[in-house]
């Protein structure tokens, strides 16, 4: 099994995200993505993708899981 793969993304007004893929625990085909957030390197937060039944979001593929969550950070204003 593939371990949890990270990119950073460097957002403005001094946050700092890390999007984290693995593996799901419960389809070893499929992969979650969680997100941190740090503000002035301070660990402000972290989220899962979930669905609307408040689960964690299965993803078919990492890239899938990777687009996901820049476009749930791409969505949000952190000002």
């Amino acid at each position: 099994m593939a371990s949890t793969i990270n990119m950073e993304i460097i957002w403005r007004n001094s946050y700092r995200f890390t999007i984290s893929v693995e593996p799901s625990k419960s389809d070893n085909s499929q992969y979650n993505a969680f997100i941190t957030m740090h503000n002035d390197g301070v660990k402000v937060g972290s989220l899962v993708i979930n669905c609307n039944k408040n689960e964690k979001m299965l993803f078919p593929t990492v890239e899938a899981a990777f687009a996901k969550a820049e476009e749930y950070i791409d969505s949000r204003t952190w000002e």
